[in-house]
C-alpha cells in the first residue's frame, strides 16, 4: 500500500507543478505587458510640452487626449465620466463656432 501512495504522489505533483508554471508564465506575461505600458506612458508624459514650463502635470491628466498640455488648475477632468462630458462639449462648442466663422 506504502508503494502505491509513493508511485501516485509523482503523477500528483508534477500536474500541480504544470499548472503553477502556466500560472506563473501568464502571471510573468502580464507583468511585463503593464511595465511596457508603464515605460511608454512616463516616455510620453516626459516628451509631452507642458502648459508652464518646470510646471508638474496633474495625476488624471496622462497626455491621452488631444491638446492635453497638463492644463486643469481647478481639477474639473478628475472625474472620467465628467472628462468625456467636457470633451464632447469642447467638441460641439468648436463646431458652433466653425458655423458662425
Amino acid at each position: 500500500m506504502l508503494a502505491q501512495k509513493s508511485a501516485m504522489r509523482p503523477a500528483v505533483a508534477s500536474r500541480a507543478r504544470s499548472v503553477s508554471v502556466k500560472a506563473v508564465a501568464d502571471n510573468v506575461a502580464s507583468a511585463r505587458h503593464w511595465i511596457a505600458n508603464w515605460k511608454n506612458k512616463q516616455a510620453a508624459s516626459a516628451n509631452r510640452p507642458s502648459w508652464f514650463p518646470g510646471s508638474k502635470f496633474p495625476d488624471h491628466l496622462d497626455g491621452t487626449l488631444v491638446g492635453d498640455h497638463g492644463f486643469d488648475p481647478l481639477a474639473l477632468g478628475k472625474d472620467p465620466a465628467k472628462l468625456k462630458w467636457y470633451q464632447q462639449a469642447e467638441l460641439q462648442n468648436g463646431r458652433w463656432a466653425m458655423l458662425g466663422a
